[in-house]
Parts: structure tokens; C-alpha cells; sequence
């Protein structure tokens, strides 16, 4: 929707999406992204504030002062007459001067560049294209099937049985989470994980919520853990304020960083006093897509190497520097989720899928259809047939229509999204394994709990 939308077009707009009109004395600039207006205040006698100025049709072109995107954070722009000042004082900055960042480190294909083909979305790909895709994937599917070690542990731990049943009056969306909490908690006890002698390190970790758990499953082994918790967002609702007391076990740490910058050779204090290396147990709760990649890379890459536009650096080039944390990696731990979010210039397993012709361009057609496993096509088919006549027209130009020109049941469909996903993580597999540790995919929990119920077990 753009600002010249009609009054009509928006009132049929709010009407449906249950969009409330811009607050009095608030920017008029209408953000897609979040379905509602800008809640920042406009300059003095203007409809928009300073980001959206730009689209202000009323304003003469000569008294626009030019903005751009700025070079830090390209998520925001600054008045290019501005830019020097802002430089010193844009909040990205306390996410670059960190002694552990270090930009793109854990990158796997530095300046990528996609191409058009991988910017399409399915509905755009011709049908035969898709069919032909997908015959590929079968044919790998076979070759490696037997070679995936699977196995399924849904077993609750102890410490999160009682919390449930404590809390048994909570809501369902907490009461899913204290499940998965509680199964993920109940492999690393059964993996023997949890040792005085390590070092927690949570990615993605947004509240801190299975640190939090991981700590009091722990409070029994006395020794001098820490726990750092990565996150590129400042979060709200955190639970490290119940750890701040002398008898609620260490502090939590926080890494404000974004994982692709993230150097583990260069936080200080994961190195004790003597300069030995700390040992290390590395979790994660559904990792976003390239964020798994960005992790298992940071933790099993030799560090200080760069890889170039072409793709991963060579072998014989890593050898020559050391990720000194990778030797004392205990374990790993990571929940998976949107493999529709993973790229190939993350994506740690370029060299299975480069081994089976698979390029680029079907990568990313990959990722998309490993969607169809957990996005409800019963659910979306009986939407279809209740659509209204001015929404039907746009609907069957998006992927809720693919499956009726694919021809596919939705047992099919679902059962390619499946393979599709089991393909990125055997590529992920294949990379583990070549540094020396042994991958395993574990069914964590039900799918009824959540459909993304895979986690990635990684032992010495």
C-alpha cells in the first residue's frame, strides 16, 4: 500500500485487516511490514516524520533535504548533510566497537551477490521447473537417507515436569514452551552435557529462557560456569534479572552482536586466568535459518579466515590458524526452524550440495518448498474456497495456489518439505562431520507441540 491510496481503497484495507487509522500528531506514512502507520512524531508542519519525509507528495522537490540508507545499519536512513554527525552517535556503533566483532567473520561466501532467479518465489518458477527440482531431490533423497543418523527422545525432565505442573493453569503458548524447554534439557542430561567444567553459550537467545532452565539443571554441579548469551536484539521480558543474586548461580552475559560478526577468539572472558581455553556447550532454540549455519561456523571454523566470492576457503588454508575453541567444544545443541530464512552464502553444507549438481538458484527454490511441511494446506485449502471475490483474483497468484498446479496431494507436498529440510541438514551434517564430531538429528518433541520438532545433536 503506498500513500496515494485512496480513502475508499484504505477503508476497505483497515476494514479487513483490522488496521486502526494514524494517531493525531503522529507520521501518516503507512508501514507494510508492520500492517499499521509510523508512530513517530512528524516535523513541525509536516504529515511525516524525518525517515519518511521522502514521500511527502505535497512537499515542493526543492525543499526535500536528501536522505539515505545509512552505512552502518542500512535498516535506517540519515540526512546526507548529516552523515558525519551521525556517524559518531548511530547505535550501531555499540554493536561494532566490540573487541569481539569482527565483520563477517562467519560468513561462508563474502560479497555475494544473488541472482534474479533467487529472488523469485515459487509461484513465480515455472511448474515443470519445480517437477524437474523435485525429481533431483528424490533421487539425492535415496542416495543419503540411510546414511542420516535420526533417532527421537520427547522424554520431559524432571526439573520442567514440575514447572508444568505448577503452572498448570498457564496458557497453552507457555505451557509449549516449557515443553520444548524440558525435552531439549532432558538430551543434554541424557548426553551428560552438564559438567562443573563448562561453559554455556546460548545463540539466538532472545528472553534467555533456556539458559534460565539450563542453569537450575545444573545448580547441582558446583564449579565455575558461565553463561553468555548471544543475541543481536535487546530483548524485553529477559530472565537474567533471576540470576543476579549470590544464590541464583552466575550471571548471564550478554553478546549484543549478530552471530555473522561474532568471534569466539576474542571474548575475553571465555579464557581463564592460566590462558587455558574454557570448555564449551553450545545451545540454541530454534535458530532462524542462516542463523545455524552462522553458529556451527563460529564454533567449528578456524577463525581469522576469510572466505572469498567463489565460495569456502580451502582446506589446506584453514589449517594454517586455529579456532582455539573448537578443541574444547563439549557439545552442541540446536533446535531447528525457517529453513526458508537459509542462503547460500551461510549455508555450512555448500559442498554436498555443489557434490549433487545442486545450484544456487535450486538451493533456494529448496528452501522454500521445505515450508510445505509445516504450513498447513488443509487449513489453507478450506480457506480458498471461502476467499471473497476481490481477494480470490490475488490469491491465485501466491504459494497458496502452487499445490493445485503441482497436482500434488497434500500428503506430497508435505512429504517434499520434509525431504527438502532433511537435505539442508544432511549438508550440515556432512560439514560436522568433516571437523572431526559426530552429528546426529534428534525428533525432540511431537508435532503437535510444534511442527518444527528437529533438533541437531553434536557430540566429541
Amino acid at each position: 500500500m503506498n500513500i496515494e491510496t485512496t480513502a475508499m481503497e484504505s477503508s476497505k484495507i483497515f476494514a479487513k485487516n483490522n488496521i486502526k487509522p494514524p494517531v493525531e500528531g503522529r507520521c501518516g506514512f503507512f508501514v507494510k511490514r508492520k500492517q499499521r502507520y509510523c508512530k513517530m512524531k512528524p516535523t513541525k508542519g509536516n504529515q511525516f516524520c524525518a525517515e519518511h519525509a521522502q514521500f511527502d507528495k505535497e512537499q515542493d522537490e526543492g525543499e526535500k533535504r536528501k536522505r539515505i540508507p545509512c552505512p552502518l545499519d542500512p535498516k535506517h536512513s540519515v540526512f546526507e548533510d548529516k552523515l558525519s554527525s551521525h556517524m559518531k552517535k548511530c547505535n550501531a556503533t555499540k554493536k561494532t566497537n566490540l573487541p569481539f566483532f569482527d565483520k563477517n567473520i562467519n560468513i561462508g561466501i563474502n560479497h555475494y551477490i544473488r541472482s534474479e532467479k533467487e529472488k523469485l518465489r515459487l509461484y513465480e518458477v515455472p511448474i515443470d521447473e519445480l517437477k524437474n527440482l523435485i525429481e533431483k531431490l528424490r533421487d539425492i533423497h535415496k542416495k543419503v537417507i540411510n546414511l542420516i543418523s535420526q533417532s527421537e527422545n520427547t522424554t520431559i525432565h524432571q526439573l520442567l515436569s514440575n514447572e508444568i505442573e505448577t503452572q498448570k493453569d498457564c496458557g497453552q503458548n507457555v505451557k509449549k514452551h516449557l515443553v520444548q524447554q524440558g525435552s531439549l534439557i532432558q538430551i543434554l542430561d541424557d548426553n551428560e552435557f552438564f559438567r562443573h567444567d563448562v561453559n554455556v553459550i546460548e545463540f539466538g537467545a532472545g528472553r534467555g529462557a533456556l539458559s534460565h532452565w539450563v542453569q537450575k539443571a545444573m545448580s547441582s554441579k558446583e564449579g565455575s560456569q558461565q553463561y553468555f548469551l548471544i543475541d543481536r536484539q535487546h530483548n524485553r521480558n529477559k530472565l537474567d534479572c533471576y540470576h543476579k543474586g549470590e544464590d541464583q548461580g552466575p550471571n548471564f552475559q550478554r553478546l549484543n552482536i549478530d552471530i555473522i560478526n561474532l568471534n569466539l577468539n576474542k571474548v575475553d572472558a571465555l579464557v581463564k586466568d592460566n590462558g587455558e581455553v574454557s570448555n564449551i556447550l553450545a545451545i540454541g532454540k530454534h535458530l532462524c535459518g542462516g542463523a545455524t549455519d552462522l553458529s556451527l561456523r563460529c564454533l567449528l571454523n578456524d577463525q581469522n579466515n576469510k572466505s572469498n566470492s567463489s565460495g569456502e576457503e580451502p582446506s589446506e588454508k584453514r589449517s594454517k590458524t586455529t579456532n582455539k575453541f573448537r578443541e574444547n567444544l563439549h557439545g552442541i545443541l540446536f533446535a531447528l526452524c525457517c529453513y526458508h530464512r537459509c542462503t547460500w552464502d551461510t549455508y555450512v553444507g555448500l559442498d554436498f550440495m555443489q557434490k549433487h549438481d545442486v545450484t544456487p538458484t535450486q538451493f533456494h527454490f529448496m528452501t522454500k518448498m521445505a515450508t510445505w511441511s509445516t504450513c498447513g494446506f488443509e487449513r489453507r485449502q478450506h480457506e480458498d474456497h471461502i476467499a471473497d471475490d476481490e481477494s480470490d483474483e490475488t490469491n491465485t497468484l501466491n504459494e497458496g495456489k502452487i499445490h493445485h498446479k503441482l497436482k500434488f496431494s497434500i500428503a506430497e507436498q508435505e512429504e517434499i518439505g520434509h525431504m527438502c529440510k532433511l537435505l539442508i541438514d544432511y549438508g550440515r551434517i556432512q560439514y560436522i562431520e568433516s571437523r572431526g564430531f559426530k552429528p546426529h538429528l534428534v525428533k525432540y518433541i511431537s508435532r503437535d507441540v510444534t511442527p518444527e520438532n528437529i533438533a541437531l545433536l553434536v557430540n566429541k
